[in-house]
């Protein structure tokens, strides 16, 4: 327990009045996980020698025997003692996590960088930073289903997301707003810092369907979203998708060349049931899957296949439920398992000297927008792109509206 809350816990016996004064939770934090780290890495509890000798063999006295290494730990800066086979730089940062003054104790930020393997300290370092921009428009819909999201981890790290609703808003502001709620109280930030860590952004998507499926059954019981996750860490750029808000990662065309057209790679591909895989992955269950398109009657009085492919539910009466353009997707609770939850994942090691930027956007924008014009549409911007960055998923969102989108229209654009 940190001295302050300590110093707060013997005020409060003394006085009878439980304290008000305010405290920084984060650095009671830091302190409490330099302890847990005292434990793991010496294989024994802190004080547990100073309390073993005051106690001797008169375990009747062990509270006031407590009580007294708490006094010292406020009074005269007991801490617990390392032993000489733990790393003399981990033991430095541990020691500096127990600082009776909480403003002098390291942040998390810092103990991450300081724990970083060199190698991967030095990736931090040398990596060039970002910009990152995002807009969305109901644009000739009644009604705007779509959401976006983007966080700014530090100058080489940040998050974005485009969530794509359908029957309904409320899946897609759920996964927007749940990221921002995780992002704004810290919990999330550091976990996805780790670049020895697996793909943080399938972890994001996995979480966010978990929450989805705790959530009351009207949230998602017939409605859901097409969703993408983009996380760009200093080393990599990992993606992770439901649906069809693709993202695109766009290149030099040679290492640190200058001119032509900017190279694609798309880090999504549709999963929509009309394509190949997941039509394979539908037909592998005709008890709870059907493909299908939708008809329209026509003036010769026959009813002919219109639009997309759809996945249906069938119910256990034989009946068609549902009809979605994607066969992928956060909610739709009610038509799994026709309607998978389970995303697909890419992460794409990032090169300097290449990267320009992704772009990611609903299928409002590359219904009509397709990769090479929107390459060409970066290749032509003014100057490097940078200079525009805040206004870049403005302009995409100009374009796709120009070109007769119909649909709501998102998209962020991260230049690397």
């Amino acid at each position: 327990m940190a001295p302050e809350l300590l110093r707060r816990k013997l005020r409060e016996r003394d006085d009878g009045v439980a304290a008000r004064s305010p405290m920084s939770f984060f650095a009671v934090d830091v302190y409490a996980f330099a302890m847990l780290a005292y434990c793991l890495l010496e294989a024994k509890q802190p004080f547990s020698q100073d309390v073993s000798r005051r106690r001797g063999i008169a375990d009747a006295l062990s509270r006031q025997t407590d009580e007294a290494v708490m006094a010292e730990i406020c009074d005269v800066g007991l801490r617990p003692q390392w032993g000489e086979t733990v790393d003399t730089d981990l033991r430095d940062l541990m020691s500096r996590c127990w600082a009776d003054d909480p403003g002098a104790r390291p942040g998390f930020a810092d103990i991450c960088d300081a724990m970083m393997p060199k190698s991967a300290r030095r990736a931090v370092r040398d990596a060039p930073q970002i910009t990152l921009c995002s807009a969305t428009s109901k644009g000739r819909r009644k009604t705007q289903e779509d959401a976006v999201f983007q966080w700014q981890i530090s100058p080489h790290a940040a998050v974005l997301a485009v969530f794509d609703g359908h029957n309904g808003h409320a899946v897609a502001d759920f996964g927007a707003e749940c990221l921002e709620r995780e992002f704004m109280t810290g919990r999330l930030q550091q976990a996805l810092l780790d670049v020895r860590g697996a793909n943080p952004a399938r972890h994001l998507l996995d979480e966010l369907s978990r929450r989805i499926g705790r959530a009351p059954p009207a949230l998602a019981e017939g409605t859901g979203a097409a969703a993408t996750i983009i996380v760009v860490s200093p080393t990599h750029i990992h993606c992770a998708h439901l649906g069809d808000c693709d993202a695109v990662l766009y290149r030099k065309p040679h290492e640190g060349g200058e001119g032509g057209s900017l190279v694609a790679r798309q880090l999504t591909e549709p999963h929509r049931p009309g394509t190949a895989r997941e039509r394979a992955r539908l037909e592998a269950m005709p008890d709870h899957a059907v493909i299908d398109r939708e008809t329209r009657m026509q003036d010769d009085g026959i009813a002919y296949p219109f639009g997309p492919f759809r996945v249906y539910r069938v119910t256990e009466d034989g009946a068609k439920r549902g009809g979605l353009a994607v066969s992928r997707a956060l909610g739709n609770l009610g038509l799994r398992p026709a309607v998978s939850s389970e995303p697909e994942a890419i992460s794409v090691a990032r090169t300097s000297q290449n990267d320009v930027c992704v772009v990611l956007g609903s299928d409002g924008l590359w219904d009509v927008a397709g990769v090479d014009e929107i390459a060409m549409w970066l290749t032509e911007s003014p100057g490097d792109g940078r200079s525009h960055a805040l206004t870049a998923a403005a302009g995409l969102l100009d374009m796709a509206l120009q070109k007769g989108s119909q649909d709501n229209v998102s998209a962020g654009v991260i230049w690397l």
